[in-house]
């Protein structure tokens, strides 16, 4: 899953963010850009930096792509049920 670049941050929204130096995930709210290399997020009740080489994604991307993602099974599992029970290649129109 691709990041995001960290020029593309949306003020007021949120993202999982891992840490490159040390692999540390957090989920915070953008609020700021802070010099040429750091990103202000608000995670929890405290603000905290983040460098622009962390890692960042989009929540709402992650629940759309988990959400087509089991769709997707789901539709196959069914296609196998109805293709076993009808022994024919099963096919919706």
């Amino acid at each position: 899953m691709p990041n995001h670049h960290p020029k593309r941050l949306y003020k007021g929204k949120e993202y999982i963010i891992v840490k490159a130096d040390n692999g540390k995930i957090y989920r915070g709210t953008f609020t700021k850009f802070k010099g040429l290399t750091m990103i202000c997020m608000k995670v929890g009740w405290w603000e905290h930096i983040f460098m622009y080489y962390d890692d960042f994604y989009d929540i709402e991307e992650i629940k759309l792509k988990s959400k087509m993602a089991r769709q997707t099974m789901e539709q196959r599992s069914l296609d196998m049920i109805l293709k076993s029970l009808v022994n024919e290649n099963f096919q919706w129109s």
